[in-house]
């Protein structure tokens, strides 16, 4: 019997482990050199409240990773955000302008705290993975398009765009 219990505990943790959804980033495509585009995101990243965490972040393997952004609240309201960011090399002859180009993927990593008697004191344990800060992500979009001179188009949730 507890041998049962034991591969039912694993079956539901395999599942558990199994429903969290890999993140969504969402991309940009940037036609300037990598030192610029880096620059620029990063420069966006640190005057938004993600300040660069240098365990994380890489340049060299194009990687972009924030500290958390901590915002303590009683009852379990407390929210922190990290901000992940990827550059990948845009094939010249792919890419509409025909010169150097990077693609930008970003997205932004949000965690609460469950625990209402650990709102403004929590340890690591008890945040727990909420997914993405889509909200965070448009505004992030909006100050990256209008930093590289491309067009603003933030949709409102829940809208669609008409013809």
């Amino acid at each position: 019997m507890p041998r049962c219990i034991a591969v039912l505990v694993a079956v539901f943790a395999l599942a558990a482990a199994g429903c969290s959804s890999p993140p969504k980033p969402l991309e940009l495509e940037v036609p300037l050199g990598f030192g610029e585009t880096w620059e620029h995101f990063a420069d966006i990243a640190d005057r938004s409240g993600f300040r660069v965490d240098p365990n994380g972040t890489d340049r060299g393997l194009r990687v972009f990773v924030s500290r958390w952004r901590e915002s303590p609240a009683p009852f379990g309201k407390g929210v922190r955000t990290r901000l992940h960011g990827a550059f990948e090399k845009v094939d010249e002859r792919a890419n509409r302008s025909g010169r150097e180009a990077w693609r930008l993927e970003f997205w932004v990593e949000r965690q609460t705290v469950t625990d209402i008697a650990r709102g403004f004191e929590p340890r690591e344990s008890d945040w727990v993975d909420q997914g993405q800060d889509r909200e965070r992500e448009q505004i992030l979009m909006g100050q990256l398009r209008l930093r590289y001179g491309q067009e603003l188009a933030i949709e409102p949730a829940g809208r669609t765009r008409r013809p």
